[in-house]
């Protein structure tokens, strides 16, 4: 239909800019420099192999996989997927709001194919988990419709009122386990999908009124299945991501504070989705301020007077807040996410969940002019090409890492993780002074950063300015004894300085030892450093034998040039002489 055709239109022309975009952030630890996507060794760890990617999602991680070998590390091929993904999710809503009898399920879909608060699923590449997982879910979504209302009227397809009737029963087991299946690969693709059986839940109790054992009970393996994902989702975060400690200390009434101004954080974006940042102010909980409480009380006074009006207007309202509240659930703080460092709200958490209220402002748009029809298509029209030009510009945001950090600068100006990545963007182009600027200012609003003192104290040493470099793997060190960073950085300069001065090969030794403990002797890098260690100390032959495992290990992981390196110190070594009379030099 021309309907379809033109919400897929809609989608590209509205991401056009997003189509030239660059990695940013984590794209480089999930694409550019994530070796699984090499090799079919790769793809089965990526499965069976929990901690060698950034959480749990293999499916996307899959679809990365895929690209790769397609085009490599052309932007353009992950972009289109991207983008092409976003279109198919918008058709597919919009089939499932159609079944449903929504009116203004066209408006609905392609609100959400091109509001702003989309821009980060789509644009940001790593967040394929998003769109990715977006296309399973609608997929047994609408598999599950078929199943549990195979029997749709359409005689009261503008009803707003009460209960609409649908004919009692179950359709074809076929589309059950189709639905089952889809759900499993949206779970696979993201965990966030989990509040799918609620969803259908709510559809069934909005359209039936109620809901048997029958109905009830082939809901059992969705539940089944969702539980396991959940859980262990979570044990993943906490031991492999590395979502515990302080930052993640909170009590279980700070917890629902947290949500109840998430929730209305998340709504009022999507009424007015400006300003949009990639990372928002994370804001402090004072549980002995009165005023901490209102959004939770507004909230539970909202659900209340629905609740009291179910049998009549308030029905599509409740259906819509409360699946809108089952989809943010995962990420409303009650379960500890790695992000809630930086911010508990992010753009791309409400991906799935803002189909609610979308479509509940859709079908009021078209419940409100539905005698005027010309005056309702001229606003459609102005409300789907508004939020489309906000979405365009929004996209020259992702254009490439310094212009995505020095924007969140702008809107969050005290933002230390923006300081820091916009530092380590600057160290790499060489500008170390700037990103040295960068760093100090990032340790200033986080003193605790223990990754930003590291790479401050790399760009010092750069710099030739040791004794600020040691100072600073100092600090990080003494908070955390077990950075390996910190302890690999400190060992190398304690080993190979140019300066007599710094040079403690006892201490390097040390160092190195523990930060090859730690890793379990798997990086060439640290074996290097110790390597280097050994030498500096006088211990030759153990530098030779550590050398040789850099080299080979090296070589295995597909590191030709650390190889390399090691390779030529091992004459060094073996020579009896220390790395800093090497001819080549860091």
């Amino acid at each position: 239909m021309w309907q379809g055709g033109l919400i897929i239109l809609l989608v590209f022309l509205t991401y056009l800019p997003a189509l030239h975009g660059g990695f940013i952030w984590d794209d480089e630890v999930c694409v550019t420099n994530n070796r699984l996507l090499h090799s079919l060794k790769g793809l089965w760890q990526i499965w069976f192999t929990p901690g060698t990617t950034q959480g749990y999602f293999p499916l996307t991680f899959t679809s990365f996989w895929v690209d790769y070998h397609l085009w490599e590390l052309n932007l353009l091929g992950y972009h289109v997927t991207n983008v092409l993904l976003q279109a198919l999710n918008a058709i597919l809503l919009w089939t499932i709001l159609r079944r449903l009898s929504v009116p203004g399920a066209w408006l609905a879909a392609a609100i959400f194919a091109v509001h702003p608060v989309n821009v980060e699923s789509v644009a940001w590449i790593t967040e394929r988990k998003n769109v990715l997982s977006g296309f399973f879910y609608l997929s047994s979504a609408l598999a599950c419709l078929r199943f549990w209302l195979p029997y749709m009227t359409t005689a009261d397809s503008r009803a707003q009122g009460g209960p609409q009737t649908t004919a009692v029963g179950l359709g074809n087991w076929k589309f059950y386990w189709l639905a089952l299946c889809l759900y499993l690969c949206a779970l696979l693709a993201k965990p966030a999908t989990v509040a799918l059986p609620v969803a259908v839940l709510l559809v069934v109790w909005w359209k039936r009124d109620k809901m048997g054992w029958r109905e009830l009970l082939p809901l059992a393996p969705f539940l089944a299945v969702g539980m396991v994902m959940g859980l262990f989702t979570i044990w993943v975060e906490k031991h492999f991501v590395g979502a515990v400690g302080r930052e993640w200390a909170f009590s279980f009434l700070e917890r629902c504070l947290i949500a109840g101004r998430a929730v209305w954080f998340y709504l009022g974006k999507l009424v007015w989705p400006h300003p949009l940042t990639f990372i928002y102010p994370r804001w402090e909980i004072h549980a002995s301020q009165p005023l901490a409480y209102l959004p939770v009380l507004a909230l539970i006074v909202v659900l209340f007077i629905l609740w009291l009006n179910r049998k009549g207007w308030a029905r599509p309202m409740l259906v819509a807040l409360a699946y809108f509240l089952a989809m943010l659930f995962p990420v409303l703080g009650f379960f500890n996410v790695y992000f809630f460092r930086y911010s508990f709200v992010a753009d791309h958490f409400q991906y799935l969940a803002s189909i609610g209220p979308l479509t509940l402002a859709a079908a009021g748009i078209s419940h409100l002019f539905g005698l005027f029809k010309k005056q309702e298509l001229a606003l459609c029209g102005a409300l789907v090409v508004a939020l489309g030009a906000f979405t365009w510009q929004q996209c020259g945001t992702f254009a490439d890492t310094e212009t995505l950090w020095r924007d969140t600068l702008v809107k969050n100006p005290d933002c230390w993780m923006a300081y820091y990545n916009l530092g380590n963007v600057l160290a790499h182009q060489g500008q170390f002074d700037e990103a040295i600027e960068n760093y100090r200012r990032a340790i200033q609003i986080n003193p605790n950063s223990l990754q930003v003192m590291n790479n401050l104290g790399e760009a010092l040493a750069t710099k030739g300015q040791f004794d600020e470099a040691i100072e600073n793997y100092r600090k990080a060190i003494q908070i955390n004894p077990n950075f390996s960073g910190a302890l690999n950085n400190l060992a190398w300069l304690l080993a190979a300085s140019p300066n007599d001065k710094f040079r403690n090969g006892t201490e390097a030794v040390r160092l190195a030892e523990r930060a090859c403990e730690l890793t379990h002797y798997g990086d060439p890098f640290l074996i290097g450093t110790l390597a280097a260690a050994y030498a500096e100390a006088g211990r030759f032959p153990e530098a030779v034998t550590t050398a040789e495992k850099a080299e080979h290990l090296a070589t295995k992981i597909g590191l030709p040039a650390v190889a390399t390196k090691n390779r030529q110190l091992l004459e060094l070594y073996r020579a009896g002489k220390p790395y800093h009379e090497a001819p080549l030099q860091p």
